[in-house]
C-alpha cells in the first residue's frame, strides 16, 4: 500500500510518500518543491538505501547552501551578471552568487508552493505542488505557472514538471534538478563507479559561463561512457550530446561494496546534465543534475524553451536503485 503523510518542517509542509510494503519513501517540501529525502530498495526484499544528502533542518533548507535537492525554475545554473534580453527588452535578475556576480539556479527554491492534489492507491502515490510566477519578480515579469508532481511507485521515484504560459507574451523557460547522491552515511566517494552517457563537455570560461564550444569528453579525460571509478576526479561540468537507451538517458552511480546502483534517468526534454563533486571537506556525495538547457541559456539560447501564450512544457526525470 502507498501512503502520503504530511509533516511540519519548520514553517513548511513536508509530504512523505511511503511504500508501506517495502519501507521505501520520498519526501518533498512545500518550499520550492525541494526533494529532501529519498530511500529506495535494490529489490528482492532488500532494505531501502538512503540515497540523498538533503537538508537536515528547516534552517539549512532556508539558508540554501549547496542548493541541495532544489528545483531550478525558470533557469538552471548561471545567468551571467544576472542580465538577459528577451523580446526586445533587457531584464536584470537578483545576484545570488556574488563571488562570481551571477544569478544562479532560478527563482523557485525559496518560494512557498501550494498543494494542488494528492493521489494514493495500492501501486503508487503522488503529490502535486504549484506556483504562479506572474507579477512576482521584476527580473522575470512573465505569466508562468508551474506544477511539480513527485511520485513513488514500485519502479522508483519520478518527478513530472508541467509549465504553462498563462500570460499574454512569450516567455523564456528552463528546468533542472540539483540532488546530491550518496549511499547511506558512507562518505567514501572515491570508491564509487560512475557512468555518464555523454559525448561532449561544454567548455566554460573562468566564471563558469559557456564559451560556445563543445569539447569531446575524451579530450578532457572525462569520458565516463564506460563505467569507471571517480577516485581523485574533480567534476563540475556540463555534459551534453547525451546518449539515450530504452529508458531515456540514464546516469549510473554504483557502490561495489554494497552491490547497489543508483540510476538517474531523464527524458528527451532534458538535453543537458551537470555532474558536480563538492570540494573537500564536503566531498561526501555527487550531484547529478538533469537540465533542459545549458548554463546562461537566457543569453546563449542553447536548449532554451520559449513558451508562447497558452503553450506548455512537460518533462520527466527520476531515480531507481538496483543491484549491480
Amino acid at each position: 500500500m502507498m501512503r502520503i503523510y504530511e509533516e511540519a518542517f519548520g514553517s513548511h509542509v513536508e509530504y512523505v510518500l511511503r511504500n508501506e510494503d517495502t519501507g521505501e519513501f520520498a519526501s518533498i517540501v512545500s518550499r520550492g518543491a525541494n526533494v529532501r529525502r529519498l530511500a529506495l530498495s535494490p529489490g528482492d526484499g532488500l532494505e531501502p538505501i538512503s540515497i540523498l544528502r538533503g537538508y537536515g533542518t528547516p534552517e539549512e533548507l532556508e539558508e540554501g547552501r549547496w542548493s541541495r535537492g532544489i528545483k531550478m525554475i525558470p533557469f538552471p545554473n548561471r545567468i551571467r551578471d544576472g542580465i538577459y534580453s528577451f523580446g526586445g527588452r533587457q531584464f536584470s535578475l537578483p545576484i545570488n552568487f556574488p563571488s562570481q556576480h551571477h544569478a544562479i539556479h532560478g527563482l523557485l527554491s525559496d518560494q512557498e508552493m501550494q498543494l494542488v492534489r494528492k493521489t494514493e492507491d495500492d501501486q503508487s502515490c503522488s503529490v502535486t505542488l504549484s506556483f504562479d510566477f506572474t507579477g512576482r519578480f521584476p527580473g522575470y515579469p512573465f505569466g508562468l505557472k508551474v506544477e511539480v508532481t513527485a511520485a513513488l511507485d514500485n519502479d522508483g521515484f519520478t518527478v513530472l514538471t508541467r509549465a504553462l504560459n498563462i500570460g499574454d507574451d512569450p516567455l523564456p523557460f528552463g528546468d533542472g534538478w540539483h540532488p546530491y547522491f550518496a549511499f547511506g552515511d558512507d562518505p567514501n566517494v572515491d570508491k564509487w563507479i560512475l557512468k555518464i552517457p555523454a559525448r561532449y563537455i561544454v567548455e566554460l570560461d573562468d566564471r563558469l559561463i559557456p564559451t560556445g564550444k563543445l569539447v569531446p569528453v575524451e579530450a578532457k579525460g572525462l569520458d565516463f561512457r564506460q563505467p569507471r571509478s571517480i577516485s581523485g576526479t574533480i567534476l563540475d561540468n556540463v555534459f551534453t550530446g547525451l546518449i539515450p537507451d530504452n529508458d531515456g538517458v540514464v546516469t549510473r552511480l554504483a557502490d561495489p561494496d554494497i552491490g547497489a546502483e543508483i540510476q538517474v534517468w531523464q527524458d528527451k526534454a532534458y538535453g543537458y546534465l551537470v555532474v558536480f563533486t563538492p570540494p573537500e571537506p564536503y566531498r561526501d556525495s555527487i550531484a547529478i543534475e538533469p537540465m533542459t538547457c545549458n548554463t546562461n541559456a537566457f543569453n546563449n539560447q542553447e536548449g532554451l524553451i520559449v513558451l508562447r501564450p497558452g503553450e506548455s512544457f512537460l518533462g520527466r526525470y527520476g531515480v531507481r536503485v538496483s543491484k549491480m
